[in-house]
C-alpha cells in the first residue's frame, strides 16, 4: 500500500546531523534540512526516537502541506525479538513529542523501529487510515538483519553487518 499511498513521493538523506536540543525539531526545520539532504539524529537518550527525516509527497514544494515525516527508532537489544511491541510506536506521536503542534495540518506519517538484535528476521507493516488522527499512519516493525528488508545487507556481506551489530554492544558482563 505504500506505493498506492504515496505514488509521487520523493525522499533523498544522505546524511543526518545530530541535535543536541529536541525543541528545534519540527516540520519547518525538517523540510529546510531535507534541502541539503539532511535527516535528525537525536541526542543520545532521547525519549521515544532516534532519528527523523521528512519526505515530499509529490513533486518538489518545499512546504507542510506536501510534507509526511518518517520517524525512527533503533533497538540493539535482544529483548526486542520479531514480535512487535505496539506501544512503542504509540510513544512515538510527533504531537506528543512537540514535532507537530496542534493547530498543524494532519501529515502522512511513517513510524519504523529496527528490532536489530532478533533472532528471528521479520517485516511487519500495519498501515491506518486517517480516521482519528487525520491522516494515513504506517508502523513498520523490521526485525533482525536481514537481505530479505535491508538493501546494504547481502548475502556476501551478511557477516559483516552481523559483527558491526556484536561490536555495537560493548561489553557484556
Amino acid at each position: 500500500m505504500l506505493e498506492k499511498d504515496f505514488p509521487n513521493a520523493t525522499m533523498h538523506c544522505n546524511h543526518f546531523i545530530k541535535l543536541h536540543d529536541f525543541k528545534s525539531v519540527n516540520v519547518e526545520s525538517l523540510l529546510l534540512l531535507m534541502t541539503c539532504s539532511a535527516g535528525v539524529m537525536c541526542a543520545n537518550s532521547q525519549a521515544s526516537i532516534d532519528a527523523t527525516n521528512i519526505f515530499l509527497l509529490s513533486g518538489t514544494k518545499f512546504h507542510t502541506t506536501n510534507a509526511g515525516t518518517i520517524i525512527y527508532q533503533m533497538k540493539n537489544n535482544e529483548d526486542y525479538t520479531h514480535k512487535l511491541k505496539p506501544k512503542l510506536f504509540a510513544s512515538m506521536n510527533p504531537y506528543d513529542l512537540n514535532i507537530l503542534e496542534p493547530e498543524d495540518d494532519a501529515i502522512l506519517l511513517i513510524w519504523i523501529i529496527f528490532a536489530l538484535a532478533a533472532k528471528i528476521p521479520s517485516l511487519h507493516v500495519t498501515r491506518h487510515p486517517p480516521m482519528t488522527y487525520g491522516a494515513i499512519i504506517y508502523d513498520i516493525w523490521s526485525a533482525g538483519l536481514s537481505s530479505k528488508f535491508l538493501s546494504p545487507i547481502t548475502l556476501n556481506n551478511n557477516d559483516i553487518w552481523k559483527a558491526l551489530l556484536q561490536a555495537s554492544y560493548g561489553w557484556k558482563g
